[in-house]
């Protein structure tokens, strides 16, 4: 697990995010991460 990721939490892509739009949940920006196994940065947030 990566040092920036705490145990229960849920952590999504801006993609999941805007699918969600409208359903209440509220998110944290997180910043942007490099994933292992996923080329590139990808930005992250959190439910909340």
């Amino acid at each position: 697990m990566p040092a920036w990721l705490a145990p229960n939490e849920v952590l999504l892509s801006g993609t999941v995010r805007d699918l969600v739009a409208g359903s209440g949940l509220e998110f944290v920006d997180r910043r942007r991460h490099q994933l292992k196994g996923v080329p590139g940065e990808w930005q992250v947030y959190e439910a909340v």
